[in-house]
């Protein structure tokens, strides 16, 4: 099955006292009606920065460099792909000039910004997974940042 994505992305300051912890399960404003199955996704990119999320459940350790490849591999070109770690609040910024540097996973529910010097030929890049149908569990910490996603 293919999907066009409509993602939407999330940045959360959570905090000013609010709570000091808190785990708030993100769901798909568009419930689905059948079992869980293989889709695939076009997640339409540009030339600049993207604000990506992964909209469905990607089996294995999918890395920034196997998104990069991906990218790479449909015509785009990656410049560099930039992910939130919650607990640091601070950046991981991953390079193709250095791929061994920086390296990280790309996870559903978390928000990606993907520069990109060409974007892919159709302007599409293809991601294939499990369809997501459960609740997202995230937890969300008082004064600080999260940069989220939510599938669509």
């Amino acid at each position: 099955m293919r999907k066009s994505a409509v993602i939407f992305l999330v940045i959360v300051l959570f905090g000013m006292g609010l709570a000091s912890n808190a785990v708030w399960n993100l769901w798909n404003p568009f419930p689905l009606a059948h079992a869980s199955s293989t889709v695939t996704v076009d997640i339409r990119l540009a030339t600049g920065y993207n604000f990506i999320t992964i909209p469905v459940n990607l089996v294995g350790g999918f890395t920034v460099r196997d998104l990069s490849d991906q990218i790479t591999a449909e015509g785009g070109q990656v410049i560099a792909v930039i992910g939130w770690n919650a607990l640091s609040q601070g950046f991981h910024v991953w390079s193709p000039l250095a791929p061994a540097l920086n390296m990280f996973l790309i996870e559903k529910g978390n928000g990606y910004l993907v520069r990109l010097s060409a974007p892919p030929i159709d302007g599409s890049w293809t991601v294939t997974g499990e369809e997501v149908t459960e609740n997202q569990p995230v937890d969300l910490s008082a004064g600080l940042f999260d940069m989220i996603g939510l599938p669509g």
